[in-house]
């Protein structure tokens, strides 16, 4: 199954904080830092990868969701 994980990396030399997502894309990636990091750290000061805007606002359970669908509609 998959799932969405957010990996935190702190640079020992200048505590630059780095956070990296998976399974979420676009602005729900943003959303979810924000909620689950936003008291602590400052995620406005960012660089965005290419999957930032690979597959527009999507999380792994509305894939799932999709796929679900999908597979469902072939068999009517």
């Amino acid at each position: 199954m998959r799932k969405e994980k957010v990996i935190v990396s702190i640079n020992k030399k200048d505590g630059e904080i780095k956070l990296e997502t998976h399974g979420v894309k676009g602005k729900a990636c943003l959303d979810m830092l924000e909620e689950l990091l936003g008291e602590i750290v400052d995620i406005s000061d960012k660089d965005l990868t290419t999957d930032y805007d690979d597959g527009g606002d999507m999380r792994v359970a509305d894939a799932i969701k999709k796929e679900i669908e999908l597979k469902e509609g072939k068999d009517e």
